[in-house]
């Protein structure tokens, strides 16, 4: 058998040793901090879709509520009103003024997945490809908001029924990739909204 000792000092093989265990360390430290991330990616945007999962029940539940009064033919004026918070509410009134319901619009969010989506785009790629999906369709949502309160808000008369129909289609279309990128955040599905 022959004996290497006399070729390579023994520093040197502590050396080597050190720098393996080093680069190890490294690589476990690089895997774990990696994962520690994307869990905290997916808590803040699960939280985000269950406050625009709220918003999405009670847009379409007030859009569902004016398609089903206007085809009823009920004599009833519905209007956005700003509240003091800052928000928007759907009122809904008899002609002459009578209040006969009224519900808030929540607003949609969006602020999350803006500060994050980039940083999963390099963390995880078939996550950051749920998460767009479900950012764009969150978008949408806001959009058939915004149009649903300038509308109503307008004094200018509106082909609204059309308007009505082009808004559920879009909710009904926007909630699978929302709560597909929900599934994959907490292995859960989005049942239960978060109001605030």
């Amino acid at each position: 058998m022959t004996n290497f000792s006399g070729l390579i000092p023994p520093t040197v093989i502590a050396a080597a040793t050190i720098f393996i265990l080093k680069e190890a360390l490294e690589f476990v430290r690089k895997i774990r901090t990696r994962r520690r991330k994307i869990m905290a990616y997916k808590k803040i945007l699960a939280e985000e879709l269950e406050r625009n999962f709220w918003a999405w029940r009670s847009l379409r539940s007030a859009i569902t509520r004016i398609q089903n009064d206007r085809a009823e033919g009920v004599e009833i004026i519905h209007k956005i009103i700003s509240v003091p918070s800052g928000g928007q509410r759907l009122e809904t009134r008899y002609l002459d003024g009578t209040l006969l319901s009224g519900s808030s619009l929540p607003a949609v969010f969006r602020a999350s997945f803006e500060r994050v989506l980039l940083e999963l785009a390099e963390e995880d790629e078939k996550l950051y490809s749920l998460a767009s999906d479900a950012y764009d369709e969150i978008a949408e949502i806001g959009h058939v908001r915004s149009t649903l309160i300038n509308e109503l808000g307008s004094e200018e008369d509106f082909p609204l029924d059309g308007f009505l129909e082009y808004a559920l289609e879009t909710l009904d279309s926007s909630i699978g990739p929302i709560k597909n990128f929900y599934q994959a955040c907490t292995g859960k599905a989005l049942e239960r909204p978060k109001l605030r």
